[in-house]
Parts: structure tokens; sequence; C-alpha cells
């Protein structure tokens, strides 16, 4: 015995084999890994942290960093910064998760401001999404971190669950157990599943960790890169309700603003012409006037600081275009009586 403790290398595995051969008592056998050594044989292995877990898996060095953040109590991982949150917004992408209600919201205030567009067009909702940002960048900011935050909870949501998936467990087909309610800390196993494992690899001279580290590395694990989380399907850890309230409270105060707002002359005037125009025309598509059908008009929406509205007319076959902007009982005069203008 006190040749093996002053050995230059302390085998381990000589110290598991004269155990089970009743030559060692169990108060002698150490290893850093070793948080209870029970005399019937039972080893309860205990992890300093994740890194020392997430290490025996031939990872890089950046992906365990990922890893020991990503199950950390204080977090540090950022999926979705606020610039690619705000490039989403202007982008479109962000309305996909708006519910019904918001999305009739956002159509509600699309027709005080820009009436021609059509927001079920990708391109026309791109240009409302840029005109809200350029008009109200502080209550879009609002929206904008949310969707961030929560979007970086579904990806922490569903990364864990992967990894959990994957390395928790997976030393139990080779008899090594998790022992605990949490991954990564805490396993038991027995003297001679270890004994096992060492003559799998014919290593008598490494401690736990190490042969550990070549079991792990055997599963081939090494080109799990949990940091490219595009490939995994994150959409459905998304608290949709929880946003779409912060989206709701935000839109509200757009609409709220709009009406206190000097933008418009008279809204409820704004309105009801929206409401006449839009009850007869549809915005930005081309008709030919009741009267002269070889004229042709287009609403491209109205001025809210005149209620005037604007609009293109041209004559059927030719390429010149003309704008005009009145206000709406001389819009009905240009219909019905082009001829006086």
């Amino acid at each position: 015995m006190r040749i093996i403790q002053e050995s230059k290398e302390d085998w381990f595995y000589m110290q598991l084999q004269m155990f089970k051969q009743g030559l060692l008592d169990v108060k002698h056998i150490h290893d850093d890994l070793i948080g209870e050594f029970r005399d019937n044989g039972i080893i309860i292995l205990k992890f300093e942290n994740n890194g020392s877990y997430f290490n025996l898996f031939g990872f890089s060095e950046y992906n365990v960093r990922v890893l020991e953040t990503l199950f950390s109590h204080y977090g540090g991982n950022e999926w979705v910064d606020r610039y690619t949150a705000r490039e989403d917004w202007r982008g479109g992408y962000i309305y996909n998760y708006f519910n019904n209600e918001n999305k009739e919201l956002l159509n509600e205030i699309k027709e005080y401001l820009s009436p021609e567009l059509n927001l079920e067009q990708h391109n026309d909702l791109t240009k409302f999404c840029n005109l809200l940002d350029d008009m109200f960048y502080d209550v879009i900011d609002t929206i904008t971190s949310d969707y961030a935050g929560e979007m970086d909870n579904a990806v922490e949501e569903t990364l864990k669950e992967e990894v959990k998936s994957d390395l928790c467990d997976v030393f139990m087909v080779d008899g090594i157990y998790n022992a605990g309610s949490s991954c990564f800390y805490k396993y038991y196993t027995t003297v001679d599943i270890l004994i096992k494992i060492y003559d799998r690899f014919n290593d008598k001279s490494s401690d736990i960790h190490g042969i550990l580290k070549k079991l792990g590395e055997d599963k081939g694990l090494e080109d799990n890169d949990y940091d490219d989380w595009y490939d995994y399907s994150y959409h459905d850890k998304f608290d949709n309700e929880s946003f779409n309230r912060t989206v709701n409270w935000n839109l509200e105060k757009i609409k709220d603003n709009l009406f206190e707002s000097d933008m418009f002359t008279d809204i409820e005037e704004y309105k009801k012409i929206r409401e006449t125009l839009t009850n007869k025309f549809k915005f930005d598509t081309w008709f030919k006037l009741p009267k002269n059908k070889r004229k042709m008009f287009k609403i491209i929406g109205i001025q809210p600081e005149t209620n005037n509205i604007m609009f293109e007319y041209k004559t059927v076959n030719l390429n010149k275009i003309e704008k005009s902007s009145l206000p709406l009982e001389q819009f009905n005069l240009f219909l019905y009586h082009p001829e006086l203008f």
C-alpha cells in the first residue's frame, strides 16, 4: 500500500482492483471526482462545475463556454441582439408574431398614415414598418427589445432541452447514472463498471475524469455546435401571449399619439374621407373615370394636414401621368365632371 501511495503515478485502477479483492479500504481511495465511496462499491461522482462535465466530450473551448453560460444562473448568452431585432422589425418579420388583434390594430394605424399600403404585401409591410420606426422610434424600440428578450428566452429554453437530451444521460448505457434532479453535477456508478471502462480503453493510469473523457469523446459528439441555434425549432417556445401584450400596449400608444398630435388638421374628418373613399375604391389601383373611360385615376392617399385627396391620373394607353391634390368635394367633381379640370 505504501508503494502505491508513494508511486509517481497514482493508479486509481489499481486501487479499484485492490478494493474489489478486499485489500484496500474505501478511506484510502481518493480521486477528485469522488463525492462518496460506499463500502458496497457504489461510487458517487461529483463534478465541480458544468464546464468540468462538458469538457468530457471533445467540444471546442468556445462551445464549452457557450454551454457553461447557457446553464449559468446569471445567463449571458445573447442570441438575438437589439440590432438584429430592429432589422427584423424593419424587414417586416416581427409582424408574423402579431396576433390577429394586433394585426388589425396595426392596419387601423396604417389606414391613417398610409392607406394606400396593403400589409398583406411584404413590400408594403416593410415600407410601413420603416415609416413607424422613423416616426415612433422609442415606441418601436420597446417592441423590438421585448421581441429580442422573448426570442432569447425561447432559444435558451430550446437549447437547454437539446443539451440535456444529448448529454445528461449519455453515460447511462455505460452504467453511469444521473443521481440528482439536475444534470451535469452528480452521478453514481460502481467499482465493477469503472473497471470495465478502464479495461475497454486499456488504460490503467488515468484518473476518473481522464477515463470518462475518453468515454465521452468516443460518443462522437464533438461536432454538436449548440451555438448554431438557427438549426433548432425554438419558435414553439416563443411567448406570443406576453409579447403581444407589449405590442398591443405600444400600438395603442401610437394610436393615441396620432389623435393627440397636430399631424392631422381634423382627424375625424380624415377618417370620414378615408371611409368614403375605401367604400368605393381601392387605394393605389387604377380606375377609369365614370364619365370618361379614356381617362384613368389612382388614389395615392390623404394628406393629414389638409385632408386633401392625393391622386394620379392619365389618359389610357399613354405613359404620361399627372399628379393632383383636391378636397373631397372637388375630387368628386373631377370624377364626374372631368371637363372642369
